[in-house]
């Protein structure tokens, strides 16, 4: 959100400036920095939900990976999204349904931790509880 705050004040300022050059600012430019903002503003919101999104994609696959069975459902809390370490170790819990034996289960695992070192994520070992529906 930051860099649309100071992107959005770098292009008032250059409007400024457009503005004292030319004594004017027409429909014309003012239609063109509108543009300029919303497609800013819808970009960076993609942005920030396909990055919202990265980590329990990739709990999908590990549990794929390590258990063989597909998570139907998916539901996940990022824990530490207010510490500074946030850039390289992650928190999450994580509630799913899959289907086991012909059986669907409610599985919960509380506390997952993602790290990242450099571009490789490793899953620390995590407890899951499941009950059956």
């Amino acid at each position: 959100m930051q860099y649309i705050l100071g992107f959005i004040i770098l292009l008032a300022l250059v409007v400024f400036v457009l503005y004292k050059i030319n004594d004017r600012f027409e429909k014309k430019e003012f239609t063109i920095l509108m543009m300029i903002v919303v497609v800013t503003i819808v970009g960076y919101n993609f942005y920030d939900h396909k990055k919202e999104e990265f980590f329990p994609k990739l709990f999908k696959e590990h549990y794929f990976q390590t258990h063989n069975i597909e998570i139907d459902k998916l539901s996940y809390t990022l824990q530490n999204n207010q510490q500074l370490n946030a850039k390289d170790k992650f928190i999450y819990n994580f509630s799913y349904l899959i289907h086991k034996e012909d059986k669907s289960y409610l599985c919960e695992a509380n506390g997952v931790t993602i790290n990242k070192i450099e571009d490789t994520y490793v899953f620390d070992k995590y407890e899951e509880n499941c009950k059956e529906q």
